[in-house]
């Protein structure tokens, strides 16, 4: 059975819809339509916005590697440290 797992991650109008995941160690990270990213560090039981940095707008795509999360949006890529 599936069980939802929205709690701050669907909270708000400005965050419409997930269009990508990325995972990091014990860090999830969901891109939203419209609301910057957002981070689980409990698998999904509650979301934080992480978007210091970021400007709003449709979150595209996302990567990680050993040192960075990447998030692309409309023609540009922005990079921020993994925790």
């Amino acid at each position: 059975n599936w069980t939802p797992i929205n709690s701050g991650l669907l909270d708000s109008a400005s965050r419409p819809y997930i269009s990508s995941f990325a995972i990091s160690g014990t860090h999830i990270y969901a891109a939203s339509g419209a609301g910057g990213v957002v981070l689980s560090t409990n698998n999904g039981a509650h979301w934080d916005p992480v978007n210091i940095g970021l400007p709003l707008g449709m979150v595209s795509a996302m990567a990680v590697n050993n040192i960075y999360l990447f998030a692309a949006m409309d023609n540009t890529v922005w990079r921020r440290p993994l925790p």
